[in-house]
């Protein structure tokens, strides 16, 4: 077999780099100046498996946008009704607390009794 020359700077994918004709191949790339990626049937599993994983987790993120939009709505809506129960809280209090200092002038004897 002759021997490819002249790859310097050129990146080779082996498929099958793990032995055989496959790392033969991978071994005169590399002696002919290539980068050289090797891969198997072990890296080609684990490689699919981690694309499938990317991709299907975009998937399910893309595929969720319009709940994350939703729940973000209502998350706003919740925190405007907080926000209002505490500005009614503190005007009951106010209230309540004014009540009390209006019993309590009622309830003091005036100073020149």
């Amino acid at each position: 077999m002759s021997r490819p020359e002249g790859l310097a700077g050129r990146t080779a994918v082996v498929t099958g780099a793990g032995g055989g004709m496959g790392l033969q191949i991978a071994r005169d790339l590399q002696a002919a100046g290539a980068l050289v990626v090797g891969l198997d049937n072990i890296v080609l599993i684990f490689g699919g498996v981690l694309i499938g994983v990317l991709v299907g987790g975009i998937g399910v993120w893309l595929g969720g946008l319009g709940q994350r939009r939703e729940a973000k709505r209502l998350r706003s809506r919740v925190w405007a009704l907080e926000n209002q129960l505490r500005v009614q809280k503190q005007q009951e209090d106010k209230a309540r607390a004014e009540r009390y200092s209006a019993q309590q002038r009622v309830a003091l004897p005036a100073a020149g009794d």
